[in-house]
This record gives C-alpha cells, structure tokens and sequence, in this order.
C-alpha cells in the first residue's frame, strides 16, 4: 500500500474552500463561511501594522457566523490532515475555549474531509452536534 501523502494546512483549506463552493449550492448559509488569514511568517513591521489592525494571535482559521442548534456559529481551527493534537497552540486552545463559552460550536479539524463533516453536522444539529474542546 503507497503511503499517503500529508497535504498542508493551507492545501487543506483550499480544498475545503472548493467544497463550499460547491456545496452552498444546496446549503446557502455556507455561503457566508470564510478564512481567518492569521497564518504565515510576517516581518516585525507587518506584524506591528496587522497588530494595529485588531489581528490576534489563535483566532480560528474558519468561521461560519450562522446561528444553529443552539450555537451562535461554528469555529474551525484547521490543522493538515495527519496533524496532531501538539500541533494545536495555547492560545488557539484559549480561543477555542472562549468561544465554546460564548455560545458558540469551536473546534480542531485534522484534514478538509474532518472539516466538511464539523460544518455538515453543525448544519444538521439533529445529529447530536455538540460544542467540544480539542483536548
């Protein structure tokens, strides 16, 4: 058996941006899902200027601002598909933990079919969705 190739955060996202597209077709509200751009190596100077800007360090790299089953929207922090739970930062955890308390459905998806069944389930609360912290 070949071993799988780990595609990276961002090629999972791209993916998972591509299923969107498609699938808002059937499911409008995932129409308002977006990206976070938070990631990547910036120089100090940008930093300072993103900083300024009100950018935070941990925030989710996927939001849906669509209430449902209880929750005010869903947060995904998106990790490559054969991640591991060390990969998930402190202050991503403290996001994470903060929103579940807010009312909101937040969460680590290890890969872009883990996020596309975190986004199908939140959407389809009858499936016993329930706000869950990565640890």
């Amino acid at each position: 058996m070949a071993k799988r190739v780990a595609h990276d955060e961002d090629d999972e996202q791209a993916a998972l941006f591509e299923w969107a597209a498609w699938y808002c077709k059937s499911s409008p509200a995932v129409a308002l899902l977006f990206a976070v751009p938070n990631g990547g190596v910036r120089n100090a100077r940008e930093a300072v200027r993103l900083k300024r800007q009100g950018v935070m360090a941990g925030v989710p790299d996927i939001i849906l601002p669509v209430a449902s089953g209880g929750y005010g929207g869903l947060a995904i922090e998106m990790k490559r598909r054969d991640g591991k739970r060390h990969d998930v930062g402190r202050l991503q955890y403290d996001w994470i933990g903060g929103m579940l308390g807010r009312g909101w459905y937040a969460t680590v998806a290890f890969g872009c079919d883990e996020a596309i069944a975190e986004i199908i389930g939140y959407l389809r609360p009858a499936g016993g969705v329930a706000g869950r912290s990565p640890e």
